[in-house]
């Protein structure tokens, strides 16, 4: 048997589910938090420190082209500064949000360290058409 381990508490990240509502004209700001055994949002949160993660979306599953990609590395995610380590911001300007087209889309977010890349979060995405531009 392999001895497994990791730097990281990525082995420890669930694979979560969710839905997100945003528009063309805004900044897309969402944050999800992750807990350690509990859904009291005052629970110890689990340490995202030490993980990169990448959103990828698209229209529909097999579609080869990405329509917008965010990551922890340009600043498009964030990783809450402590005491909230456990918090994943996604952090996409409206900039980029003004140029996709009004539609439903999916996505997920992986993490990664330097031994594992792990699907965390799978979503769909409803942009809906900004009125005020």
């Amino acid at each position: 048997m392999t001895n497994v381990s990791s730097d990281t508490n990525i082995l420890a990240l669930p694979l979560a589910t969710t839905e997100f509502v945003t528009g063309t004209n805004e900044d897309w700001i969402d944050s999800l938090v992750f807990l350690i055994d509990t859904d009291d949002i005052t629970g110890p949160q689990l340490d995202l420190r030490g993980m990169d993660f990448e959103l990828e979306l698209r229209r529909l599953p097999p579609d080869h082209t990405v329509v917008a990609h965010a990551s922890t590395k340009d600043g498009t995610l964030v990783i809450g500064s402590p005491p909230d380590f456990g918090y994943l911001t996604i952090n996409m300007p409206v900039e980029i949000m003004s140029t996709l087209k009004p539609d439903d889309y999916v996505g997920d977010i992986v993490a990664i360290d330097n031994e594992f890349k792990r699907r965390t979060i799978l979503f769909d995405l409803t942009l809906d058409w900004g009125i005020t531009r």
